[in-house]
């Protein structure tokens, strides 16, 4: 069975037009939705990334943290949990969960522009990577990175990290 992704359509401020559509088409025509980002960080400071799976259409093979869409009517804190199990086969307690801000971007992307309103968590995980069970659909590969490592990558124009502006990745070197 297909299985059919519907999105809350936003307006420019982030609130609920009260409209959904599919998620394909929320993107294809450019409007505005939800989704959320999580920085996942173990007690030593080292945080979690995994490289995305090479048949994704956004940003194949690049290195990035879990996220995705969050569905028509769910919450953010819920889409986190959920994607969570899904990409990296961890089950998170919502309550461990902190939301560090929300950000506003448009990306160019091929012939179209994705509007999105990023909400982003992070939490402290003390798992082991052989815990991990990634979905070959998502990701290929998980590694923890140190933060000098990580904005290094940021900061190198040819790292294949997923793209974030800078606005995002100040607000992000300063709460995690």
């Amino acid at each position: 069975m297909l299985f059919m992704e519907y999105l809350d359509i936003l307006n420019e401020d982030g609130q609920s037009t009260g409209v959904r559509d599919l998620k394909d088409r929320v993107k294809q025509n450019g409007h505005w939705h939800r989704v959320v980002n999580l920085w996942i960080v173990n007690p030593q400071g080292d945080i979690l990334q995994m490289k995305r799976a090479p048949g994704l259409t956004y940003f194949p093979n690049f290195w990035g943290t879990v996220g995705g869409h969050v569905q028509a009517g769910e919450h953010a804190l819920d889409a986190v949990v959920r994607e969570t199990l899904e990409e990296l086969g961890i089950s998170l307690n919502p309550q461990d969960l902190t939301h560090i801000f929300t950000d506003k971007a448009e990306y160019p992307w091929k012939d179209k522009t994705l509007r999105v309103f990023r909400d982003v968590y992070t939490t402290v995980w003390s798992g082991s990577l052989m815990n991990i069970l990634l979905d070959p659909r998502e990701a290929q590969q998980v590694s923890w990175f140190s933060r000098k490592e990580l904005q290094n990558r940021y900061l190198d124009k040819n790292s294949e990290v997923f793209p974030l502006p800078q606005t995002y990745l100040d607000q992000l070197w300063c709460k995690i």
